[in-house]
């Protein structure tokens, strides 16, 4: 456990901790109600905090094998929860979050209500956070099914008001990880709902994307192509449906490779 916090913790220390600390303060002594430097200052500590729970859980997975416990990955993950709840917390102050939680550990959105569509870069910032949280979310903590409905619900509010490609894609990627999490609760109706969602959203993403304005065309595919292979695990039953997912699957990631 030393090992684990020399070389993950330390690393996150320096510059995620100390700003972290200058936004805090920053934050004591904002008005009530926060105007909006308070706000911006609000989205910047969600920002850190958000990328510290990144660095977090890289530094981890960067750790040889001997170790990266099973122990350690535990550590590494909780701690990264924890500073992804905060992290979205902190994002609330400027995202109006309409889509109720159906689970009481699951509320993040912390804005009132409004009709008002919030700030797509907060927004995605935000839902980003969700997945990231959702993913590395373990047993017995929050539901990674209410954490991506909150996910899904953000990049919807962010699209109506700005339609990006790389928006596009983290919702296909949200409704793919929606839609095996749904697998694994035996909402075998949802999960195929997700993925057929999914399907649409990679494919508006792609033809949304140019390459002659620097958007990321081939990391999308290899998205949409892991997405699938991942979706083609879910087919148990199924075996046609099944190897034409994984054909598409090849297909785009071939597509993918080709721009190397």
């Amino acid at each position: 456990m030393i090992g684990f916090k020399v070389c993950i913790i330390k690393p996150a220390l320096p510059s995620s901790s100390m700003s972290q600390g200058q936004f805090e303060a920053a934050l004591k002594l904002a008005p009530h109600p926060p105007n909006l430097a308070a706000i911006e200052a609000s989205i910047n500590l969600g920002e850190c905090l958000q990328n510290w729970g990144e660095t977090t859980l890289s530094a981890a997975s960067a750790l040889p094998d001997d170790v990266l416990t099973c122990e350690v990955e535990a550590e590494a993950q909780t701690r990264a929860c924890a500073l992804f709840r905060r992290a979205v917390h902190a994002y609330g102050a400027a995202v109006p979050c309409d889509q109720p939680s159906t689970s009481a550990a699951a509320t993040p959105c912390t804005a009132p209500s409004t009709s008002a569509a919030p700030r797509a870069d907060v927004a995605v910032n935000c839902a980003n956070t969700l997945a990231s949280w959702a993913e590395a979310a373990v047993e017995g903590q929050e539901g990674p099914r209410q954490l991506l409905a909150q996910a899904l619900h953000l990049y919807r509010a962010a699209l109506s008001s700005e339609p990006d490609a790389l928006t596009w894609g983290n919702l296909a990627d949200a409704e793919v990880a929606t839609a095996v999490a749904a697998a694994g609760d035996g909402d075998g109706a949802a999960a195929e709902a997700c993925a057929e969602r999914a399907r649409a959203a990679y494919a508006t993403a792609c033809q949304l994307s140019s390459t002659d304005n620097g958007d990321d065309l081939p990391g999308l595919l290899a998205n949409w192509g892991t997405g699938l292979v991942a979706l083609a695990g879910l087919m148990q039953q199924d075996s046609a449906t099944k190897l034409a997912t994984l054909e598409e699957a090849v297909q785009r990631l071939r597509e993918s490779a080709s721009f190397d």
